[in-house]
Protein backbone atom coordinates (compact mmCIF):
# COMPACT_ATOMS: atom_id res chain seq x y z
CA UNK A 1 0.00 0.00 0.00
CA UNK A 2 1.31 3.44 -0.93
CA UNK A 3 0.65 5.50 2.24
CA UNK A 4 1.06 8.80 0.40
CA UNK A 5 -1.77 8.02 -2.01
CA UNK A 6 -4.00 5.97 0.27
CA UNK A 7 -6.64 7.95 2.15
CA UNK A 8 -6.39 7.91 5.96
CA UNK A 9 -9.78 6.19 6.22
CA UNK A 10 -8.61 3.35 4.00
CA UNK A 11 -5.44 2.97 6.07
CA UNK A 12 -7.50 2.83 9.29
CA UNK A 13 -9.89 0.29 7.76
CA UNK A 14 -6.96 -1.91 6.71
CA UNK A 15 -5.45 -1.66 10.21
CA UNK A 16 -8.74 -2.58 11.89
CA UNK A 17 -9.11 -5.63 9.62
CA UNK A 18 -5.52 -6.64 10.40
CA UNK A 19 -6.00 -6.24 14.18
CA UNK A 20 -9.35 -8.06 14.23
CA UNK A 21 -9.55 -11.81 14.46
CA UNK A 22 -11.33 -13.66 11.65
CA UNK A 23 -14.71 -13.47 13.41
CA UNK A 24 -14.58 -9.70 13.95
CA UNK A 25 -12.93 -8.91 10.61
CA UNK A 26 -15.95 -10.36 8.81
CA UNK A 27 -18.19 -7.84 10.60
CA UNK A 28 -16.12 -4.77 9.62
CA UNK A 29 -17.51 -3.26 6.45
CA UNK A 30 -15.86 -0.64 4.33
CA UNK A 31 -17.82 2.26 2.91
CA UNK A 32 -16.48 5.02 0.72
CA UNK A 33 -16.46 8.43 2.34
CA UNK A 34 -18.75 10.76 0.47
CA UNK A 35 -16.60 13.82 1.20
CA UNK A 36 -13.34 12.26 -0.06
CA UNK A 37 -11.37 14.32 2.43
CA UNK A 38 -7.77 13.72 3.42
CA UNK A 39 -8.53 14.57 7.04
CA UNK A 40 -9.42 12.62 10.15
CA UNK A 41 -11.18 9.27 9.90
CA UNK A 42 -14.78 8.51 10.81
CA UNK A 43 -16.56 5.23 11.56
CA UNK A 44 -20.03 4.18 12.63
CA UNK A 45 -21.00 1.20 14.80
CA UNK A 46 -24.43 -0.05 13.79
CA UNK A 47 -26.64 -2.89 14.95
CA UNK A 48 -30.36 -3.49 14.54
CA UNK A 49 -32.34 -2.01 17.42
CA UNK A 50 -29.50 0.20 18.65
CA UNK A 51 -28.70 3.87 18.18
CA UNK A 52 -25.68 4.07 15.83
CA UNK A 53 -22.45 5.29 17.44
CA UNK A 54 -20.37 7.78 15.42
CA UNK A 55 -16.61 7.83 16.07
CA UNK A 56 -14.71 10.75 14.55
CA UNK A 57 -11.34 12.48 14.27
CA UNK A 58 -9.40 9.23 14.47
CA UNK A 59 -5.82 8.75 13.34
CA UNK A 60 -4.96 5.77 11.12
CA UNK A 61 -2.74 4.02 13.70
CA UNK A 62 -2.64 0.50 15.15
CA UNK A 63 -3.57 1.99 18.56
CA UNK A 64 -6.71 3.52 17.07
CA UNK A 65 -7.58 0.26 15.31
CA UNK A 66 -7.39 -1.60 18.65
CA UNK A 67 -9.46 1.15 20.31
CA UNK A 68 -12.12 0.83 17.59
CA UNK A 69 -12.35 -2.91 18.17
CA UNK A 70 -12.71 -2.23 21.89
CA UNK A 71 -15.50 0.26 21.13
CA UNK A 72 -17.25 -2.31 18.94
CA UNK A 73 -17.20 -4.76 21.86
CA UNK A 74 -18.64 -2.10 24.19
CA UNK A 75 -21.28 -1.17 21.62
CA UNK A 76 -22.18 -4.82 21.09
CA UNK A 77 -22.52 -5.40 24.85
CA UNK A 78 -24.74 -2.35 25.34
CA UNK A 79 -28.50 -2.74 25.36
CA UNK A 80 -29.27 0.29 23.19
CA UNK A 81 -25.94 1.28 21.61
CA UNK A 82 -25.00 3.72 24.35
CA UNK A 83 -21.36 3.74 25.46
CA UNK A 84 -20.58 6.11 28.30
CA UNK A 85 -17.96 8.78 27.70
CA UNK A 86 -15.69 7.39 30.42
CA UNK A 87 -15.54 4.04 28.58
CA UNK A 88 -14.41 5.53 25.25
CA UNK A 89 -10.71 4.76 24.68
CA UNK A 90 -8.38 7.77 24.48
CA UNK A 91 -7.42 6.91 20.89
CA UNK A 92 -10.96 7.84 19.84
CA UNK A 93 -11.20 11.63 20.24
CA UNK A 94 -14.96 11.81 19.77
CA UNK A 95 -17.77 9.25 20.02
CA UNK A 96 -21.45 10.10 20.13
CA UNK A 97 -24.81 8.73 19.10
CA UNK A 98 -25.39 9.36 15.42
CA UNK A 99 -29.05 10.03 16.12
CA UNK A 100 -29.70 11.05 19.73
CA UNK A 101 -31.63 8.42 21.65
CA UNK A 102 -35.37 9.04 21.50
CA UNK A 103 -35.10 11.47 18.60
CA UNK A 104 -37.45 10.92 15.75
CA UNK A 105 -36.93 12.12 12.24
CA UNK A 106 -39.85 13.69 10.53
CA UNK A 107 -40.28 15.36 7.23
CA UNK A 108 -42.47 18.36 6.98
CA UNK A 109 -44.09 18.02 3.60
CA UNK A 110 -46.52 20.53 2.24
Amino acid sequence: MDDERTRPGQRLHDLVKAEAGPEKAARVQEIVCLTHCMNACNAVAMQRGKTPMLMTRMAPTPETARAMLEMLDLFDASEDGTVSEDQVPDAIPQARPLIPAGAMRSRNRS
